[in-house]
């Protein structure tokens, strides 16, 4: 028993610090899961609104259709599930798509990057001890910096407990098992999180463009078909027309009406999704934000002392604090416009 490797002090000195890191990465999974199904469901009910408030109006707007008494029964069901579909938008609305639920995920979000950024700074010797709740009384000393480790725990310890009210959603995820490094080289530094970061901003900066491109080209056709129907339901009928023209026009004018009425409701859902999904700003940011780190990386490449310790602290600063800032940025913008 006594030589057993449990009982061995310094075996255990030097799996400790590891078994920091490997908790910190086990509590950073388990956020970015909270965080990620809860996007997940948040896009699914926004398009499940959208398509059942325009599918639920076109519902109506057949059944109305529907004149001959032969009909009726099939006008009286359409009808049924067309009112029940406008009905569930706001309840959908109300509950699935409420600016608290979208406040959570937003957090949650944040809780998993800031842990993340803790993690990737203790690996490489930039995570600095956060400030003491008070400042040492005059004449005595300030307390020593706690080791690494230490530091780690502590700050992942605040990450988490600014987010103490979402503790619900952290205990009904399941992240998915995923192997990390407990340990990191300058080049794996380089290979899984700034190329990994650059090629992720890059990558959702394209789709978030493509999206915003395809909603927007919705959005104008939609609006000139609205334009084209309002012009034809809208026109005049001639002075010196006949009673069966003026008759035949005003059907023309009836049946048009509604239509009118499901296109401008389409166009104002795709117009609404377009302002949730803030898909231009998304990829005006992340753009931005690719665009500096591999501005980072390069004059980084090209400075010859790149090598020296307080060059390469210097570099993965910079390279977190751009990060960091372009989470800030995200998150401040979420909040502002819930």
């Amino acid at each position: 028993m006594g030589n057993s490797p449990s009982s061995d002090p310094s075996r255990v000195a030097q799996t400790d610090p590891l078994k920091v890191v490997e908790s910190a990465w086990q509590d950073q999974a388990l956020w970015s899961t909270v965080a990620t199904e809860m996007a997940d469901s948040i896009r699914r009910w926004r398009v499940a609104a959208a398509v059942a408030g325009v599918l639920g109006l076109f519902l109506t707007v057949v059944a109305g259709t529907l004149t001959s008494a032969a009909a009726q029964d099939r006008r009286t069901l359409i009808t049924t599930v067309g009112v029940l579909l406008l009905a569930l938008v706001p309840y959908v609305r109300q509950k699935m798509l409420a600016p608290e639920r979208l406040q959570a995920w937003v957090r949650a979000r944040n809780v998993s990057e800031l842990l993340k950024e803790a993690v990737y700074r203790h690996l490489m010797g930039v995570l600095v001890a956060p400030a003491a709740g008070s400042a040492p009384a005059e004449g005595e000393p300030a307390p020593a910096e706690p080791p690494p480790p230490a530091t780690l725990t502590r700050r992942c310890r605040d990450i988490k407990q600014a987010a103490a009210d979402l503790a619900g959603l952290a205990a009904a995820a399941t992240p998915k098992p995923r192997v990390r490094k407990l340990v990191m080289t300058l080049d794996e530094y380089l290979a899984e999180r700034v190329e990994g970061q650059i090629n992720y901003y890059k990558k959702n900066g394209e789709e978030s463009g493509q999206t915003a491109r395809r909603l927007q080209t919705a959005e104008f056709v939609l609006g000139l078909l609205a334009v084209a129907l309002g012009a034809l339901s809208g026109k005049e009928t001639p002075a010196d027309m006949g009673a069966a023209a003026a008759g035949q026009a005003l059907t023309t004018f009836n049946t048009l009406v509604p239509w009118l009425t499901l296109v401008a409701a389409a166009a104002s859902a795709v117009t609404a999704h377009i302002a949730a999904a803030r898909h231009v700003e998304l990829a005006a940011k992340y753009y931005a934000t690719y665009d500096l780190l591999k501005s980072q990386r390069d004059e980084w490449l090209l400075r010859p002392d790149r090598q020296d310790p307080a060059q390469v602290k210097r570099f993965v600063d910079e390279v977190e604090r751009t990060i960091s800032s372009e989470n800030g940025a995200w998150v401040s913008d979420w909040n502002k416009s819930k």
